[in-house]
């Protein structure tokens, strides 16, 4: 469980990329205009977080994108954005976690984590390269008191579905 001081820090921790978009060049280098000029602005969405359930859309093209998640809910909730293994479907996951396997089995990359108090919107979000033809998991693990089942419990888990194009 996260205490409502961790929450404080409403912010996003990366944890070892999952096609992370940023900028990087040589000594020397100056940027290319027309290269520059060609790649697309990142597509902006929003999840919702609820209680319990995401809110937003469930099928996204691929490419760089910038997220933001809202909490509309009454309680403390975080968006874990995570790859699944080609050809996972969301549904496996839960069914192995459910029978106690480790969910790193079903998972490829690292994750990405926003957390927010109710009725707040993160101040970070989460920048990614989405991979066409692949799907993430949206999960909050977040409990409301220390006996109380996490928030995945309740429902609060979505596929994210990335098309080929």
């Amino acid at each position: 469980m996260r205490t409502p001081g961790t929450l404080a820090v409403a912010g996003a921790i990366a944890i070892a990329g999952i096609g992370w978009t940023g900028c990087s060049s040589q000594a020397g280098e100056t940027p290319d205009a027309t290269a520059s000029a060609e790649r697309a602005a990142p597509s902006e969405v929003t999840v919702i977080g609820l209680d319990y359930a995401f809110g937003g859309p469930r099928a996204l093209p691929p490419g760089p994108t910038s997220i933001a998640f809202e909490n509309r809910g009454e309680v403390d909730h975080e968006m874990i954005l995570v790859l699944l293994k080609q050809g996972v479907t969301l549904d496996q996951v839960l069914e192995g976690v459910a029978a106690g396997a480790d969910p790193d089995e079903f998972t490829e990359g690292g994750a990405a984590i926003l957390i927010v108090g109710p009725g707040q919107t993160a101040d970070s979000r989460v920048q990614v390269d989405l991979l066409p033809g692949r799907t993430y998991a949206l999960v909050c693990n977040l409990q409301d008191e220390p006996d109380a089942p996490p928030h995945t419990a309740l429902g609060m888990v979505a596929a994210l579905e990335i098309s080929d194009q």
